[in-house]
């Protein structure tokens, strides 16, 4: 990474969706960087053990707390008071996987639109970076070999997103892939048509993210349901089993690419993918059991596996924005599990 930054050392950053899976992490590679968080909760309870874990971690004043309960609300994030932070990770967005793509997708896309323009109008505000996700860019064609980049978008989830009514509880899947794609192309949108043109901007775009929890009450997302595949939980296996093929990524890592697209100055303009392996049920049943041992998996019954999962990724960039920062590249899928278990107990 550059030896200069794009927002400086000791200033604030707006974190949304800061008591998150992934935003607990950014805001804590954020202040483990020097900088300060100013994070986005929903309501006061988040906003208070939020504030006590990073305050008494960093030091005192080193994170602030602040209530934004409806992102698609008009002038949601006016009261962030923008003026004196100098950059804004937008990493919180609508995970109520509503059926009904008008519920959903326009307010995910005013969420990214209202935050993007005031960020671009905010003078010191001088990068933004959007947890996009991989659902924004491919949702996967089984048996076929293709190359996964950032020239993809995910057309067809849109498609079926948006297909004629009834919707029903199926469909909620799609609408989720559709509100993700929807939103980061507004946003590309912005910053290309001069809108937001002077902002330093990126997305990063994770898979399946796993690894470590950093608080108790901590949002547990995807960590979680590989928890309660750990434990045999049947919502959890059933749930993972219906997800196919991903690939999974550690979300420290993935925290550690906002960051790098934050503040390194090389970084402008791009869309950084972040999978590392490769898994589904049975692999996922595999490798639990080489980390924890045979005792495990005693109870977790394999299935039979359709169609392979051939793409291939191409992640060159994200491993080098990785190693520019010390790393050798993704961590490996067994310390990712091993932290992830070990954070639980």
């Amino acid at each position: 990474m550059s030896s200069s930054t794009a927002v400086p050392k000791g200033s604030t950053i707006i974190v949304t969706g800061a008591n998150g899976y992934l935003g607990m992490h950014v805001a804590d590679q954020l202040l483990a960087s020097g900088y300060k968080v100013k994070g986005t909760v929903r309501d006061a309870d988040k906003v208070q053990w939020t504030t006590e874990y990073f305050n008494e971690k960093y030091g005192k004043g080193s994170y602030e707390a602040v209530i934004v309960d409806d992102f698609a609300k008009e002038g949601a994030f006016d009261h962030l008071s923008l003026p004196g932070s100098t950059g804004v990770i937008h990493v919180a967005s609508d995970v109520t996987f509503g059926p009904d793509p008008n519920e959903v997708i326009p307010g995910v896309i005013d969420g990214i639109t209202s935050l993007l323009n005031s960020a671009a109008l905010e003078p010191s505000i001088k990068s933004f970076v959007l947890t996009s996700s991989s659902a924004a860019i491919d949702q996967g064609r089984l048996g076929q070999k293709y190359l996964v980049d950032g020239n993809l978008w995910n057309h067809e989830a849109v498609k079926a997103a948006w297909a004629p009514p009834p919707y029903t509880a199926e469909r909620a899947i799609m609408v989720y892939f559709a509100s993700k794609t929807q939103a980061e192309q507004k946003a590309w949108e912005l910053v290309k048509s001069g809108e937001c043109s002077d902002l330093r901007f990126n997305a990063v775009n994770p898979n399946f993210m796993m690894g470590r929890f950093l608080h108790p009450k901590q949002n547990k997302s995807s960590g979680g349901m590989v928890m309660g595949v750990r434990n045999n939980d049947s919502r959890a296996v059933d749930t993972f089993k219906s997800f196919g093929w991903q690939w999974m990524v550690d979300v420290v890592d993935v925290a550690k690419l906002h960051v790098i697209a934050l503040v390194d100055p090389a970084v402008r303009n791009e869309r950084i993918l972040a999978y590392t392996e490769k898994t589904n049920f049975n692999i996922l049943v595999d490798r639990i059991g080489k980390v924890l041992g045979p005792d495990a998996i005693r109870y977790l019954e394999k299935i039979e596996e359709g169609e392979k999962d051939l793409r291939e990724v191409d992640v060159k960039r994200s491993e080098e924005l990785l190693r520019g920062v010390g790393l050798s590249g993704f961590k490996g899928f067994d310390q990712t599990l091993k932290e992830l278990f070990e954070s639980a107990a």
